[in-house]
C-alpha cells in the first residue's frame, strides 16, 4: 500500500531518515519553524536510512558533484539548501 509519511528529524548539519525503500520524495518545507520531509511509500518495502546533508547559504561544500540538490527551505533568519549523496559516489 502507498502512503505520504511526514518526518521532522532534529535538525543539523547530516539529517538521517529511517523511511522505506524506494520511497519518493514529495517536498521539504518548513512546518511549525521544523524542516519536514514529505514521501510517498510503499509499506510493504523495507526500511532503509536516507542520508541528507544540509548546507547553510553563503557556507562552504565539498564535493558537491557527489550530491543531488533536493530541497531549497526557508526559515527565518536562514535559508538551507538540502542534498542527498549521489548513490554509488564517494562522499
Amino acid at each position: 500500500m502507498k502512503v505520504i509519511w511526514k518526518y521532522q528529524p532534529d535538525f543539523g548539519a547530516v539529517m538521517e531518515i529511517e523511511t522505506r525503500e524506494g520511497a519518493q520524495l514529495l517536498s521539504v518545507q518548513t512546518q511549525w519553524d521544523k524542516i519536514t520531509f514529505w514521501f510517498l511509500v510503499d509499506t510493504e518495502m523495507p526500511l532503509v536510512t536516507r542520508t541528507f546533508e544540509v548546507i547553510g547559504t553563503g557556507h562552504e561544500m565539498y564535493h558537491p558533484e557527489n550530491y543531488s540538490h533536493v530541497a531549497t527551505v526557508q526559515q527565518e533568519p536562514f535559508v538551507w539548501h538540502i542534498f542527498e549523496p549521489v548513490p554509488g559516489r564517494a562522499v
